[in-house]
């Protein structure tokens, strides 16, 4: 008996000094990079919030600049990072970072001038469309809303704008129309011939979020180091909670969470366009929505030559993906 309450009395006095926090495999900092991207707003919130301190992770942001992520991912650097597209190319031959679900996902629309006689999603066969960059989120979004309409990938003539304004090359004849993200604007000479969000479930309506996983497409996952999602997977899926839970808090009061990210110094200044982002992007995170956007950037980057012809598919996509919120939808 005497044994019973002594040993009671240990668990109390380790629940005092360790405040009931997790325990993990792996005690280190965990080092998050950010640039400074309106897009990784969920990131502030939840290291801001404790999130990740609720976890049990003890976590350091690093701010570093958009051209040296993939070194610093490589040298072990940083530990974490709000990957896009290009990261399906770093992991490329060897697998440096993992990702374990989308968190920001969008609608596009298809723009053109108003006096153009484009009128609907048909009508841009063989003509001349311009996109942010190869193989980004509009650009995988848009070929899988083509596939929907029957309409041949290689029968677009891919015009990439890099930094320039989409409505301007449109204005200037260098494209026939321009694949954007969906942030609700009124154009001036632009006509919109097709949005995701209105014309792929008759339920939806612009950012009717509640239709999440249907018409939207990731833009960004949450990734974490090889090494540590490998050898600490509760450590990672820990991590990963933290994430869900400041994207989850972000989609509750967009506002709040851009003007604390300014004011705090994470994000320097924002624009027009950025704001409505932050409007009309969701900040909703899935694993199983996120893994299917996954697979088709794969096969789509593979088809442009930016990843490996030789890749098999299935196989990449168990490499750079970490299992570790299976529950999670």
């Amino acid at each position: 008996m005497k044994n019973k309450f002594f040993i009671l009395i240990i668990v109390i006095v380790l629940l005092i000094f360790t405040g009931c926090s997790k325990s993990y495999e792996n005690d280190d900092v965990v080092k998050v990079g950010y640039v400074g991207n309106f897009t990784e707003v969920p990131l502030f919130a939840a290291y801001e919030n404790g999130y990740f301190e609720k976890e049990g992770v003890k976590v350091e942001l690093v701010k570093i600049n958009d051209n040296e992520v993939e070194q610093k991912i490589k040298n072990g650097n940083i530990d974490a990072f709000t990957c896009d597209y290009k990261f399906l190319k770093w992991n490329e031959p060897n697998i440096n970072m993992k990702v374990s679900m989308g968190i920001t996902s969008g609608a596009i629309e298809i723009i053109t001038s108003k006096d153009s006689h484009l009128q609907k999603i048909s009508d841009i066969e063989n003509k001349k469309i311009g996109i942010a960059n190869q193989g980004d989120g509009t650009m995988v979004a848009a070929i899988n809303v083509l596939s929907k309409n029957n309409i041949k990938e290689d029968s677009i003539k891919w015009v990439y704008l890099k930094d320039e304004n989409p409505t301007t090359a449109i204005e200037n004849g260098e494209v026939d129309a321009a694949v954007v993200w969906d942030i609700n604007k009124e154009y001036n000479n632009i006509n919109v011939i097709y949005k995701t969000g209105l014309i792929d479930n008759e339920n939806s309506a612009g950012n009717n979020h509640s239709s999440h996983g249907n018409n939207y497409f990731y833009i960004n996952f949450a990734g974490v180091r090889s090494e540590i999602s490998d050898k600490y997977p509760e450590k990672t899926a820990g991590i990963l909670r933290a994430w869900i839970e400041g994207a989850a808090t972000v989609e509750e009061d967009r506002d709040k969470y851009l003007s604390n990210a300014l004011e705090k110094g994470y994000i320097k200044n924002v624009s027009d366009d950025d704001e409505a982002k932050i409007k009309y992007f969701m900040w909703m995170p899935s694993v199983k929505t996120g893994k299917e956007n996954l697979k088709e950037y794969i096969h789509i980057q593979k088809s442009m030559g930016i990843i490996s012809s030789n890749l098999n598919e299935d196989n990449f996509l168990k490499s750079i993906f970490a299992d570790v919120l299976p529950f999670w939808d």
